[in-house]
């Protein structure tokens, strides 16, 4: 079973301004160059057990979410959904972060990942000013919290709806099926062939492999093949499942073929990845 990995690990090292309460964490001005190494691992990914926000105040930070990749600067902002994969990237030295955590409310717009730039920048200061006044209040306001992240999400899916709008590459077609190709990726379980993806897409796998070839820069299978190393990765390090149930969770046909796949995918062994420290 996956380890919980939440925000409420950072500690009042990180951040002087913490708090949890039932289904809501939120951790002002972290320190992100005191918590890599320490809680968090560059090029190691996890999977999110909550929902979650994640705005930039200061530096440089790149982030993967479901094998889409973010060079969030400050002032930029995610807002990632739970189930979806992490992983830190890079930062610059003088990066910190808001973020906050939350169960529910989980905004409607169906896409997992919502992404807010410079522009949004003021209203989103003044609902993290405002969210961190409220849930500072005793006794916790637990209904008023989840009212203000649920206006909060809404206007982020605008936010992201305009912006898709005015990029006429954004709305593309063939850009629209790749990032839906990148959602089925991250949903599925263990599902290895070009053709099961073509499928869920109502398209060829002729298709699907050169809108991934021509917008994505790889191949389909080199997608699907990193997906599922991501998700071995974290059951890897998050989880004591043994290397044989990892093996049938992916859907491996045995447990030496998966060790033969992450070899040949990584340069190392199951085993061997399990036990590096990063």
């Amino acid at each position: 079973m996956t380890q919980e990995i939440d925000i409420s690990k950072f500690s009042r090292q990180d951040s002087p301004s913490l708090i949890v309460h039932d289904g809501f964490v939120m951790n002002r001005s972290v320190n992100v160059k005191n918590a890599v190494g320490r809680i968090l691992k560059i090029g190691e990914p996890y999977r999110l057990v909550e929902n979650r926000i994640v705005r930039v105040i200061s530096g440089n930070i790149s982030i993967s979410v479901n094998m889409k990749s973010y060079n969030l600067n400050a002032g930029d902002a995610l807002v990632v959904s739970s189930g979806t994969i992490v992983e830190i990237t890079n930062h610059s030295d003088d990066g910190f972060v808001d973020l906050l955590g939350f169960q529910n409310p989980v905004w409607e717009d169906g896409r997992k990942v919502l992404f807010m730039g410079l522009e949004c920048s003021s209203w989103l200061d003044a609902y993290f000013t405002l969210l961190y006044d409220s849930a500072s209040v005793s006794p916790f306001n637990k209904k008023a919290v989840e009212y203000l992240i649920a206006s909060l999400c809404s206007r982020a899916s605008d936010a992201c709806r305009r912006y898709e709008t005015e990029s006429s590459d954004k709305t593309d077609r063939q850009f629209a099926l790749y990032e839906e190709f990148i959602d089925k990726l991250s949903e599925a379980k263990g599902k290895h062939n070009v053709s099961h993806y073509a499928e869920l897409l109502n398209i060829s796998s002729n298709y699907l492999s050169r809108i991934v070839s021509m917008i994505g820069g790889g191949t389909a299978i080199d997608m699907i093949n990193r997906s599922v190393i991501l998700k071995a990765k974290v059951l890897l390090k998050n989880s004591d499942m043994t290397i044989e149930n990892i093996s049938e969770e992916l859907n491996f046909p045995n447990s030496p073929y998966f060790c033969r796949f992450f070899k040949r995918e990584t340069g190392m062994t199951p085993t061997g990845y399990r036990k590096q420290e990063m």
